[in-house]
């Protein structure tokens, strides 16, 4: 059984070696490059 997620987790992730902060919440994820605000988001 998976565990209900109830608040944000982030990862750092690097894809084609630049660094990303990803962000899995309830209301969706969030794909921002590292040091960045702006970002994709989809939910």
């Amino acid at each position: 059984m998976a565990t209900k997620l109830e608040k944000p987790l982030k990862r750092e992730v690097a894809i084609e070696g630049q660094p990303y902060m990803l962000t899995i919440s309830p209301e969706g994820l969030k794909l921002v490059p590292k040091g960045k605000r702006n970002g994709l988001e989809l939910g």
